[in-house]
């Protein structure tokens, strides 16, 4: 199996668009989560990540600025007991809402379709982490018509120094072309949010959550929050 440093593989794209990874540490004993978001148009790069409790989501920079919130707006970070939800949309509450039910999360995540947003259809991407390993999911439209959805799901243990990246576009385009084939595999590096932060296309990002997961306890160790309008 390949590895690609995340840094280099994310850094050489212009615009990855909303990126979900997780790698676990060399010793086995935590994983660290990455999510952040990047955007062309005035609308989606008016935004923050905010933490509310145990919890993030994202939230207007500028109220009087936003156009259209429905896509913009969203909770990002949700736990359900050992379970971490992470995700680039509304789905993070199908996924919340079903562990509840006792629906597994790529269950539930079949009811959902890729965004309607043409002409890019964006994919959904949903990652979840619980005991017994991690999920990657993603939905992404069948047609150019984005008239029906495909739907991949990807599991994998927690392998210790190992991690692996989805996220929603190959690069930039218009319209903008659908992530394709199998999660990057990466290795683990310290203090990846950060580097990640300063790696990626200064001209569009937007916000970077970085958790970091206590895989003994199942409880965050850490939440920091990357903010292109606050500074943070």
């Amino acid at each position: 199996m390949a590895l690609q440093q995340l840094t280099e593989y994310l850094g050489a794209k212009s615009y990855p668009g909303r990126t979900l990874a997780i790698a676990s540490d060399p010793t086995g004993s935590s994983a660290t989560i990455i999510y952040f978001i990047m955007g062309r148009s005035a609308n989606s790069q008016n935004r923050i990540f905010v933490q509310e409790g145990e919890s993030v989501a994202t939230q207007a920079f500028d109220e009087s600025k936003v156009e259209d919130p429905r896509l913009i707006i969203y909770p990002v970070y949700k736990r359900y007991g050992n379970t971490h939800i992470v995700t680039n949309g509304d789905q993070t509450a199908t996924i919340y809402q079903a562990l509840h039910s006792g629906i597994a999360p790529a269950e539930a995540l079949l009811q959902r379709e890729c965004e309607p947003d043409a002409p890019n259809f964006t994919p959904r991407i949903s990652l979840t982490t619980d005991p017994q390993g991690y999920g990657l999911n993603i939905i992404k439209a069948a047609t150019k018509a984005g008239e029906k959805s495909l739907h991949f799901d990807y599991r994998f243990p927690y392998l210790p120094g190992l991690g692996h990246c989805i996220h929603t576009y190959i690069d930039d385009g218009n319209p903008l072309p659908s992530f394709c084939g199998e999660p990057i595999a990466f290795p683990y590096t310290a203090d990846l949010g950060e580097k990640v932060w300063k790696a990626i296309n200064p001209n569009y990002r937007i916000s970077l959550l970085e958790c970091v997961l206590d895989l003994h306890t199942w409880e965050m160790q850490s939440i920091r929050i990357f903010n292109r309008h606050t500074g943070d």
